[in-house]
């Protein structure tokens, strides 16, 4: 045996079961001398699959096992005499109890039974685990020594060669990013860029948008019509004039429809001038006054606001309709808000991501190059890194289409450079009352139900009115009439003849039909709404417990994604941990970075959804006043 000093070269160990054999660098075990084994490199698991024990190879140069050195010589094992002596088993557990090569194994058939089992079949002794654990521990602390600078112990006579080199790796401390990011912080928008904030951004959208504008104008439209309706409340004043050759008559109208009664007065005066005829009185005055109050048809406040009420009504639809569109507007505005701001924060994960697994990808190459890994794990990195920049591009791309989404709301051109403020991520920690209280606040406040409530009234007033109107018509009328005739207008006034009279007027449509048939589908339309209210009475209970319910999911799932991102965050560097320390490929590590970046992403949309839910609980429950909560 010749003995050579101990050269350090880096290595990796392996294990099988019970076993523990070291892989030498540049080395193969090509000639087992127990079980037959393919050849073992650097990066490669060497492990029995037929023995537990993996005696070392016999070996003609030197090798270093864990600071230990052996070589064995052809040469060493011829006999004096010429003829080839057997050659001498050298195993690794002879070398770490000191025994003689092949005691143990000699030891091994005086005390087992007889083995009847054919030759090459596995056997699992017991003892070699403790061995092989004591072979580890003093290969570890001889590895331990040589890090520190200090050669380890040496027979005598043995010769010490200069220390090799390590090989040329780059340290992953050094090509890997720490593999925590610094705490979630806030992405600001583009440098140089206009902002706006969330307050101000609902202010401008409530002033400029398009949707917006179009219920404001059927508002003012509505509005028209209600004073239309009004109008007819007002005294009508019409005058009279006629001019011919014989003939010339001036004079005035007047009518007023009174309130609460329906009934209407009209007057009427005419000034006749006769000058060519041959009447001893040219000139005629004649001055009309009339007061009919209806009985049956057409009697009452129900009939006589019922156009002014409908007008009034549908003001206050369209009013109402515009106070939910601004609700609406608000919560899409903000949504789109948030939007931004979640775009702008997955957008620092993928590249937080793509910087460590470029990272990867250096470090891979970089072992590759020196055979401490293999040409899988460069293409997984690369797999990897391909992947995190195609994450890049799709948040450019979502993070540029919230921004047009933002602008749109608020009436810009897609183009324009302004942007959402930066702002923080909010925490999920409200404590909101129970939902029955919820749901009751919302039944009383919520303008669909008012608006289906008043639907219902509206119903029965008409159908109140066309019961009415298939009563007969039956008037009251009083009458004043004073009819003069004169040489002058003044002696026609001043002679004029005065009567007062008093009748009834009746009337009774035979065709029916018509009205009969209008009566039939106001009571349709009187219980048709009665079932409307109570199915938005429904649906508006569903919304709460649903906007409620979505808040408290959202709530759970972020304190859940808060303990996954620690465990992936734990898990990633524990996989970074052992590939630097050769203990396995960076399978784990890319496993841990998907699962890293996937923990991360869920937990910005969950926080930017809950601040978008948590406006939406307000507007379902109706107590979202946007004037007040978006004030300056």
């Amino acid at each position: 045996m010749f003995v050579v000093p101990i050269v350090r070269v880096p290595l990796n160990i392996t294990c099988s079961k019970k076993w523990l054999i070291p892989v030498i660098p540049g080395r193969s075990f090509t000639e087992p001398t127990r079980a037959v084994q393919k050849a073992a490199t650097v990066g490669e698991s060497c492990c029995s699959y037929k023995s537990h024990r993996m005696p070392l190879a016999r070996m003609c140069s030197s090798t270093v096992i864990c600071g230990f050195s052996a070589a064995v010589a052809a040469a060493a094992t011829m006999r004096t005499s010429g003829r080839a002596a057997r050659p001498r088993r050298l195993e690794f557990l002879d070398l770490m109890r000191g025994l003689r090569p092949g005691a143990y194994q000699d030891r091994r058939r005086r005390d087992r039974p007889r083995d009847l089992t054919p030759r090459g079949t596995a056997r699992y002794p017991r003892r070699d685990v403790r061995s092989a654990l004591i072979a580890v521990l003093v290969a570890a602390g001889v590895a331990q020594a040589l890090a520190r600078g200090q050669p380890p112990e040496r027979e005598p006579g043995e010769r010490r060669l200069a220390p090799a080199p390590p090989p040329a790796v780059a340290p992953l401390e050094a090509v890997l990013p720490p593999d925590e990011d610094a705490p979630e912080r806030i992405v600001g928008p583009t440098e140089g860029a206009p902002t706006m904030s969330l307050a101000a951004a609902v202010r401008l959208a409530l002033e400029r948008n398009f949707a917006l504008l179009d219920s404001i104008d059927a508002v003012q439209a509505t509005r028209w019509n209600e004073k239309a309706a009004f109008g007819q409340f007002y005294p009508t004043v019409t005058p009279v004039y006629q001019r011919s050759d014989d003939r010339t008559v001036f004079g005035v109208d007047l009518a007023q429809k009174l309130p609460w009664t329906g009934g209407t007065v009209s007057a009427t005066g005419r000034y006749l001038s006769e000058p060519t005829a041959e009447a001893p009185f040219p000139k005629t005055t004649d001055l009309r006054l009339l007061l009919s109050q209806p009985l049956l048809r057409g009697v009452g406040p129900n009939a006589t606001f019922f156009e002014l009420t409908n007008a009034r009504r549908a003001l206050q639809g369209q009013e109402r309709s515009l106070s939910l569109a601004q609700q609406r507007l608000a919560v899409e505005v903000a949504a789109a808000f948030y939007a931004v701001i979640a775009q702008r924060q997955l957008l620092d994960v993928a590249g937080q991501s793509l910087q460590r697994t470029e990272g990867l990808l250096k470090s891979s190459q970089a072992r590759l190059e020196v055979g401490l890994a293999s040409k899988i794990d460069v293409f997984r990195a690369e797999l990897q890194a391909s992947q995190a920049r195609d994450a890049m591009v799709r948040s450019h791309a979502a993070l540029a289409s919230a921004l047009e989404r933002f602008r749109a709301l608020l009436a810009l051109p897609p183009d324009d450079p302004v942007e959402p403020e930066a702002a923080p991520l909010p925490e999920a920690t409200d404590d909101f009352e129970p939902v029955q209280a919820l749901v009751l606040r919302a039944l009383d406040s919520r303008l669909e139900i008012a608006e289906a409530r008043d639907q219902v009234s509206d119903a029965r007033r008409a159908a109140s009115l066309a019961t009415q109107n298939l009563l007969p018509q039956l008037d009251l009328n009083v009458g004043v009439t004073q009819l003069g005739y004169g040489g002058s207008f003044g002696d026609a006034w001043t002679a004029g003849d005065r009567r007062v009279e008093v009748f009834l007027s009746a009337s009774y449509p035979l065709q029916q039909t018509a009205l009969r048939s209008t009566r039939a589908v106001a009571q349709i339309q009187v219980d048709s709404r009665e079932r409307a209210v109570r199915r938005t009475e429904l649906d508006v209970e569903q919304q709460v417990r649903q906007a409620l319910r979505e808040l408290d999911q959202i709530r759970q799932s972020v304190a859940l994604q808060r303990q996954a991102m620690e465990v992936a965050a734990q898990q990633r560097r524990l996989a970074v941990l052992r590939y630097q320390r050769g203990l396995g490929s960076n399978f784990d590590v890319v496993d841990a970075e998907s699962s890293l970046v996937t923990a991360r992403s869920a937990l910005v949309q969950l926080l930017t959804s809950y601040a978008v839910a948590r406006l939406d609980l307000k507007r379902t429950t109706g107590t979202l006043d946007v004037l007040t909560e978006f004030a300056p």
